[in-house]
């Protein structure tokens, strides 16, 4: 497995997103890492690019932007008692999703039932 995965971030407002290789977290706590497979592209996202999307306004930059996607569940911490490894899931809110994976808490995930297709559960926000 590799230590390191894909990200597109801002690195300037209202500029093209650059690619990053970025060092794979692992989840402890109540953290999930969850291997995202749909993300959409809203006008949102677009925005927040810009810098100009209010849901969109990271510390700093570079940052990874997205604000809806869904994945499988890729390692939990110890605390993980509501979602296991395999399960398809969508993080509520979470921020970042133009990336190969993301660290959630267990309590801000979806657990998806299965005649709900990944790109359907993709744009649940």
């Amino acid at each position: 497995m590799s230590s390191t995965f894909i990200a597109a971030q801002v690195a300037e407002y209202g500029k093209p997103l650059v690619i990053a290789s970025l060092p794979k977290p692992t989840p402890t706590g109540s953290e999930v890492l969850v291997r995202l497979l749909v993300r959409p592209v809203n006008p949102a996202d677009s925005l927040s690019i810009m810098g100009i999307y209010p849901g969109f306004r990271p510390a700093s930059l570079p940052a990874v932007p997205g604000l809806e996607g869904m994945g499988v569940v890729e390692a939990v911490g110890d605390k993980v008692s509501v979602v296991k490894s395999g399960q398809r899931v969508v993080p509520i809110n979470a921020l970042g999703t133009f990336q190969e994976y993301i660290i959630v808490n267990q309590d801000t995930l979806l657990v998806l039932p299965d005649d709900v297709t990944d790109e359907a559960a993709a744009q649940v926000r």
